[in-house]
Parts: structure tokens; sequence; C-alpha cells
């Protein structure tokens, strides 16, 4: 709505009155509270709801469909013919909002104007992967184009943003990018360019502070570094204008949203420096600061990052199951011979236990790990479960994906988790046999269901998967898992903060359990006065650090430590 009605609307406004700053529209719209659920909850009158610099008065806000006939009729007042064949409202031609009625008697009455967007849609669904013109005929009939998520069919440019959290500085690369991304930096603040062939420094002034990015540049890809010492503000600001320097279309929505009319688009970006005030509302108006990344970042699901999918369907659709799992820890190196599954289940057992860490896969035998974790076994199963668990997200790439990308707290059906990796060019066959091994492991895994790490539900016809997470996590499971991202950094010094930053994707308790912020603080209070010799902590006013035992190098010794 906002790239196709009301952005054109203030757009053609700013044009007729070019040197009028700080313009202020107000819309009278015919938005009824009865149209739908979402809409009874508008208020009569918004101020800069819909952009910065609109006023919306809804006159007839709570009208029914009598009263708006009876006052057109009564004031002969013209009005589309369309209402005569039945439809209720008349909007755009194809909505994703519209109605199987509205969609039927739009594409009966108005076929030149359908066809050209129904061919757009067409050309998505081909791109998800369809190929046959039935599936695809269904696929829009159906309604299923208005589900989309996660950006399938849409990057076609295959343009990427990847963000990174190094030890020294932050990193963005970005491929096949779309602006420049000099003109979108005069939004952040004045700056110096320093050139040396394909390198850059920028010198930037934002904030009252300045930024020294380096980056180097071809026509195709950007790599910058951000320094660690600015503020998330800004931090934020910056990774903005890079998603909108990879993704822009100039959809104009920037350029409404701008009260200074510094922003326009005349065949390519034009940002005017005397007339920008650094106001940033063309940043902040909507989440990434562009309209695009957040169409192409589905709920519930971030976007793909660049990871290894390799091994995603080599569990042949079979979770790891707790009966089989054991199976094997009371028979240890016997198992192989002495068990009841069939060929291919017993492959993907391997695959499980592999990943698992308690087999050595090329000699197909029991290791240390397995002689620990059978003790932990005996003595407490929800550790020893929590341990399996951790060492799934490292080397599970079903489990990786899945925590990484799929949200805690969201409820969401098997289907759109396949489309999802579908629409990020991984194989449908590869995308359904992995995901289908994951919900296998949540219904054959009772620990994780009480875990709520993933519990299957059905709703109608559609199996769903929630995830939820939990506080009830054993403090050596806590430790273990510090101790795997500790390593893995090769950092021993930590804050509880990283844990819960939207862009860690390295590990941490919350990422792998979904735990909450006071219950990990009080475990790792707990951890100090128990374990003084393998962590300290300083969590007291806005200090929040964690100290651990550089003297511990295989997360594996954590696991002697067992109480």
């Amino acid at each position: 709505c906002s790239v196709y009605k009301t952005s054109p609307q203030i757009r053609l406004l700013k044009s007729l009155f070019p040197d009028k700053t700080n313009l202020k529209v107000l819309v009278f719209d015919g938005v009824r509270a009865d149209e739908s659920i979402r809409r009874s909850n508008y208020n009569r009158i918004e101020i800069e709801k819909k952009h910065y610099t609109q006023i919306n008065s809804g006159v007839i806000r709570y009208w029914n469909l009598l009263e708006v006939f009876l006052y057109i009729y009564s004031r002969k007042i013209y009005f589309n013919k369309a209402y005569r064949y039945g439809l209720s409202r008349v909007g755009c031609s194809i909505c994703p909002f519209g109605s199987p009625w509205s969609e039927y008697l739009i594409k009966k009455l108005y076929p030149d104007i359908t066809i050209n967007y129904l061919n757009i849609i067409a050309k998505y669904v081909t791109n998800l992967g369809l190929t046959n013109e039935k599936s695809i005929q269904r696929y829009i009939k159906e309604g299923n184009w208005k589900k989309r998520g996660g950006g399938g069919g849409v990057n076609e440019e295959k343009i990427r943003v990847d963000f990174m959290d190094l030890e020294e500085y932050y990193q963005i690369s970005v491929r096949n990018y779309n602006e420049n991304l000099f003109e979108w930096l005069k939004v952040l603040g004045p700056y110096n360019i320093y050139k040396n062939d394909k390198q850059y420094n920028i010198e930037l002034s934002t904030n009252s502070k300045i930024v020294n990015i380096d980056a180097i540049m071809t026509d195709h890809t950007i790599i910058a570094k951000i320094p660690k010492n600015i503020d998330t503000i800004t931090l934020t600001n910056i990774k903005r204008i890079f998603y909108k320097t990879a993704y822009c279309t100039h959809c104009g929505t920037c350029e409404a949203e701008c009260t200074s009319s510094a922003i326009t688009f005349n065949k390519k970006l034009i940002i005017d420096n005397k007339k920008c005030l650094h106001c940033f509302n063309c940043l902040n108006f909507v989440n990434y600061g562009c309209l695009l990344v957040k169409s192409i970042s589905n709920l519930g699901v971030n976007m793909i990052n660049e990871e290894n999918l390799k091994g995603f369907n080599r569990y042949f659709t079979f979770g790891i199951r707790s009966t089989w799992l054991e199976d094997f820890i009371s028979k240890g190196d016997n198992w192989l011979t002495d068990n009841r599954l069939g060929n291919v289940q017993l492959e993907s057992m391997l695959q499980w236990l592999k990943d698992a860490e308690l087999i050595d896969i090329k000699r197909k035998k029991t290791n240390e790990f397995y002689n620990k974790m059978k003790k932990i076994f005996e003595i407490n199963k929800l550790l020893f479960y929590q341990i399996i668990w951790i060492n799934l997200f490292y080397n599970s790439s079903v489990v990786n994906w899945y925590l990484k990308n799929v949200k805690w707290n969201t409820n969401i059906s098997i289907d759109e988790l396949i489309k999802t990796l579908v629409s990020n060019n991984v194989n449908e066959r590869t995308a359904r046999n992995g995901i289908s091994s994951l919900a296998n492991m949540f219904d054959s895994v009772p620990y994780f269901q009480e875990f709520n790490l993933g519990r299957i539900n059905k709703q109608k016809k559609q199996r769903y998967i929630e995830k939820i997470g939990t506080d009830n996590i054993h403090p050596t499971a806590i430790l273990y898992s510090i101790y795997r991202y500790a390593i893995s950094k090769n950092r021993y010094k930590l804050t509880v903060s990283e844990f819960y930053r939207e862009d860690n994707k390295d590990g941490g308790p919350y990422l792998i359990f979904g735990i909450s912020r006071p219950a990990l603080e009080n475990l790792l209070r707990g951890l100090q006065e128990s374990l003084t010799e393998l962590i300290k902590i300083d969590i007291v006013a806005d200090l929040d650090n964690i100290y651990l035992s550089e003297d511990i190098k295989d997360y594996y010794q954590i696991l002697d430590y067992t109480k």
C-alpha cells in the first residue's frame, strides 16, 4: 500500500510544491471499522501513522455500508460501477488481502488489467521452483503467493548483505548491490573519502562522532570494516545504510517519509545535502530501514545467512529417537550389530550419533565423549539430553539452521519452513527431508518437547513446530554451552549481553535453549559459588562480565565437574 498508493500521492504533492519544506498532507480516507478486524482498531485521527508527513482523517470510520450508500444516493455522488457487480470494496485489482470472491469478480470484469499482475505473480512462483503450468495456476488460485515469507521468488539478483561480529571490528559484506553507497551515506552526515584503487577510507561524521569505515569496493561487492567503539544506534544506522544500498529499488517510500524533501528518485537516487536534516526518518520508518528487506524477512524466520547446509538431508527424514539413543548408550559398541533398525534407519542414526559426538564415524566405534556421557546418562537424563542438544547445534546443519533462523516464541508450519528453504535456493527434496527429520526428532524425543525446543502440534491439516524455549537448564549444561562458545571464538572474557544480541549466531545458552536473561544470570551466580575455579562473574549495575578459566582447552573437560 505504501509503495503503490500513499507514497506516489505524497511524491506528487511534493513535486507540485518543490520549494516547500516540511510539507504536511491531510488525507481524508474512506477506511471503515467494519471492513476488517485490523481496521476496527484504527483511530479516527492518525497522525504520522502511515508516513511522517501524513495525517489521516477517517471521516467515515464508524459508518456501516448502508449508511455509506444512503449518503451517496442522497447526495447523488458518482460511485464505481464495480459495486453494482457485487464488490463490497473497490481498491487494488490484485491484492494479497483480497477475498476469493473479489478476485473472481475482478478477473472476470477486468481481465486486461489483472493479466499483467498475474503474469508477475506467475514469474515469482516459477522462481520458487514450480515449473508445471497446472501447479503454478493452482498455487496462485489457492492464494499461496500471499503467504510468501523469507523473500522467496523475489530476490532474483541474488543480493546479499552479511553482518559479522569479528574480534576487532564489525564486517559488512554486500553482493550485487543496487545503489550508490556514497549517496545513501549522506543521510548519516558529512564525510570525507580517501581512495587507493579499490580501497576506501571513509571518515564519517554522524551523531557528533567521527566513524572511520574501511571498505573494499568493486562493481558487484562491498566489504566494509566498522570500528567497535561506536554506540548501538550508530551501528544500526550504518547497517541500514548498507541494506538500502544493496536492495533499493526506488520504490519511493523513503522520499515520502523525508520531511525536508531531500530525497528524490529521478532515474537514480539523489540526496540534497543542503536539505537533509539527518533526522533518520528514512532509516527508522520500518525494520531494516527498507521495505524490501523487511519484506524478505519472514515473520518468525530470519533471512538465511551464508552457512553450510551440507548434509541437510542426510538423515533420510528420520530424527534421532530417545529409544534408539538410549539403546545405543546401553549397548555401546555392541549396538551396531544388536539393534532392530532397518538399513535406512541405521544409516540415519549413525549420522545423528556422529553429530552428537558419541561415535567415531570412520571406525563406527564409541569414543571418550561416549564414556563421559554414559556416566551422565545414569545420573541425570535431563543433563544428558541438554548436552546432546548443544552438540547438535554445532554439528547438525538441520538443528543449526533451525536454531539460527527460527525465532523463540514462534509457532510455524512445517510447510512454511520448507518453503523458506526452497525460496533460498535449497532443493525442495533436500529441504523436505531435513525439516521432516527435525519434526520426527521432536516427536520422538520427549525431553526436547519438555524443554520446549520444538513441540509438534496440528492445526487443521497442517503440522506446526512451536519453539518456546526453557529456563529449566542444568547448570553444567549452561557452563558447557558457554565454554563451547568461548573456545570456538578463542576468547575467555565474555558478557551476558552478547548472548542476547540479535546478530549472535555462534551459540550460547540463549540461542540454543531460549533461556531468559534473569534465569541465566541466576544460574551464573550459582555456578560462581560452586565452581569458582571455572567461572567468575561481575553482574551488577551496568556490568555483565563473565570470566572463564583459560586452562580449559577442551569443552569435554567441563563434564568432569558434573555434580
